[in-house]
């Protein structure tokens, strides 16, 4: 627990650092032996059909060619539940976000609109979250909207949870709500005596035993089959949340800064020692004896034994959010305890070594990989078996929560669906995972026909894989006669090329016959493009891009240091290639290669172009729209 803990951690403090497949340690500030980065104040300029000897210096200056469009949320969070460190959920202002201990991916909600206020469930596949009108399901595979199964007069829940024996599942909400699902699941309407209060927290400790707390100090207590009303001492303002020990002992919290706790069952008041009185919405409780509460203005209050403390979150950023939600597992003695809070605008923290640190709720792993839809769309995968589909170029990216891995996914296409290559030779489609024989990494994959993909790895590996009338046929390996590493393929037009380490380029037949072709390079070739009557683009993570015409490659642009990682061809013929600090180079077959500078602090390791537009990814969840005029 304590190494998925230090993960987690690390990546959402933005501390990420790994390279790209096929590039020189693309991950590392400078990519460069020395230290020195790539020229960011020149570049050449190359012709199609001229040497690189005969560049120009050239870098031209441009408004705004990317507009970057980050994984960061800064939306209002409100509650936070998991199944593991590994496997947790957010949720906020329409917004639901799912951590697999290394990123936040964003969830497709059935509404944006909708404030998702609580979340709980009784397993990784059995999830649920609740809102301003609002239940939704996860099931392990995909969110599904539950909301027409409320029971009549429901309008507005604020709080989920289930006992950990999974015996019971309660939501609580608004003028009075409280409901229950059968073991029939079905949601019913408790019967609690005619009260309208509205309840902010509920917490199942087991069989027919729930407490739910609220309007005026007010609490209501399920036991023996019948909810009853019970007030809380000395609690006359809104309490709004209530957790439990793992031995059952109760804890609550609320506005102006209420703490309270069960002493063998009877309810009593504890001091908060908070000079300002901040009110309090979320707890948890490590055990009797230690506990945690947060609020307004960065509020933290520490239970030790019998009294509570004021804590100050330890980070530099969220001293003084407004907290809303708290979470943390059970742990056992060794163990390191993990638990985090969210906030409003997008706040959080989390523990660690006994002090609440910062994090941003954001995608930081690196995406390395980006495909056009047929519909507009696009596909983008990236690190930790993050698999991501947007609408189209300007529209948000959602994690389509397909893949059982965590492992890196190098290379997506479209085909039928997303179909994602990546690390241990794991092929990924439709949430089912495989591995290929040899379990080599897989660096690219491209759809051939409506029956067939080809993909290419480390070691020269080269696989078609079965779709369509193919589908659920193993693998066929086929020979490729190198033991290169294979960083990309491409099918365009007659053409199917792969590309890899030094200067290596492999044209396969109709039959899976490779044959080498030459580049005139030595340098590693880590994508390439193929398109019309046997017309393609190949780049190098050392500046060099090579097209081919007339069955010949011939090199068009050479800038020495200047990484590059990933091309597209737009519909119009424009040639982009992208990679170090954000570069763009652009061109075409009878247009010169330029640089475009625009300084943007991150790498690009793909670009894509499509009836939706252009768009490019890149480290640390970069995600940004292409301008469509370019120079």
């Amino acid at each position: 627990m304590a190494g998925l803990f230090l993960v987690f951690a690390a990546l959402c403090c933005g501390g990420c650092s790994s390279s790209a497949p096929g590039t020189k340690d693309a991950g590392t500030d400078s990519g460069t032996k020395d230290g020195a980065g790539p020229d960011s104040t020149g570049g050449d300029s190359v012709g199609a059909g001229t040497t690189g000897t005969d560049a120009a210096t050239s870098d031209t200056a441009t408004d705004n060619p990317l507009t970057a469009r980050p994984l960061r949320f800064d939306q209002d969070l409100y509650a936070v539940w998991g199944a593991a460190p590994n496997d947790f959920w957010v949720v906020g202002d329409g917004l639901i976000l799912h951590n697999n201990g290394t990123t936040f991916a964003p969830m497709l909600p059935p509404s944006a609109k909708t404030a998702y206020r609580g979340v709980g469930g009784r397993s990784a596949q059995d999830v649920w979250i609740v809102g301003d009108g609002a239940l939704v399901h996860w099931d392990g595979k995909a969110l599904s909207d539950q909301t027409g199964k409320l029971p009549a007069g429901v309008t507005g829940l604020s709080d989920i949870h289930a006992s950990a024996d999974g015996s019971m599942l309660v939501a609580v909400g608004k003028g009075g709500a409280v409901i229950k699902q059968t073991t029939e699941g079905v949601w019913m309407l408790q019967e609690t005596g005619g009260n309208t209060n509205d309840w902010q927290g509920v917490w199942a400790l087991g069989p027919g035993q729930v407490w739910a707390v609220g309007d005026k100090g007010q609490a209501l207590k399920l036991s023996g089959g019948t909810w009853s009303p019970t007030s809380i001492p000395k609690a006359t303002k809104m309490l709004n949340a209530v957790t439990a020990s793992p031995t059952g002992r109760l804890f609550t919290c609320g506005d102006g800064g209420y703490l309270g706790a069960t002493n063998n069952g009877t309810w009593e008041a504890t001091l908060a020692n908070d000079p300002q009185s901040r009110s309090l919405f979320g707890m948890w409780a490590q055990s009797d004896t230690e506990a945690w509460a947060i609020g307004d203005d960065g509020a933290l209050l520490h239970y030790l034994g019998k009294k509570w403390n004021l804590e100050e979150i330890a980070g530099t950023y969220m001293k003084v959010k407004s907290f809303r939600g708290m979470w943390g597992m059970p742990f056992k003695k060794g163990d390191t305890p993990f638990a985090i809070a969210v906030g409003l605008g997008g706040a959080g923290v989390t523990l660690q070594d006994a002090k609440w640190q910062d994090f941003r709720a954001e995608t930081v792993a690196d995406l390395l990989s980006i495909a056009p839809k047929a519909d507009g769309g696009f596909f983008a995968c990236g690190q930790s078996g993050l698999l991501l589909e947007s609408k189209d170029g300007s529209s948000p990216f959602y994690d389509l929560a397909a893949p059982v891995t965590a492992a890196d996914l190098y290379d997506v296409v479209d085909a039928g669906g997303a179909w994602a290559v990546g690390a241990g030779g794991i092929v990924v489609h439709n949430g089912v995972v495989q591995k290929v024989a040899g379990g080599k990494d897989l660096h690219g994959i491209a759809a051939l026909n409506s029956d067939q993909l080809i993909a290419v790895g480390d070691g020269g590996t080269a696989f078609a894989i079965g779709m369509g009338i193919n589908a659920g046929l193993a693998p066929i390996a086929e020979t490729t006669g190198t033991q290169l590493p294979l960083r990309s393929v491409a099918h365009g037009g007659t053409l199917v090329l792969a590309v890899g380490d030094i200067g290596t380029i492999l044209n396969r037949d109709i039959n899976g016959k490779w044959t080498p072709e030459d580049s005139g390079e030595t340098a590693n070739l880590v994508r390439v493009i193929a398109w019309g009557d046997g017309e393609a683009m190949a780049v190098s993570d050392s500046g060099v891009i090579l097209l081919r015409q007339n069955g010949a490659w011939k090199k068009v642009f050479d800038a020495p240091g200047l990484f590059l990682y990933g091309a597209t061809r737009r519909p119009d013929g424009t040639l982009i290639a992208v990679g170090w600090a954000g570069t763009l180079v652009v061109g075409s077959t009878d247009a010169p290669f330029q640089k475009l500078a625009n300084n943007l602090p991150n790498i690009l390791f793909g670009i894509a172009s499509g009836p939706g537009g252009t768009v490019a990814v890149g480290k640390k969840g970069g995600i940004y729209s292409v301008a469509e005029k370019l120079p």
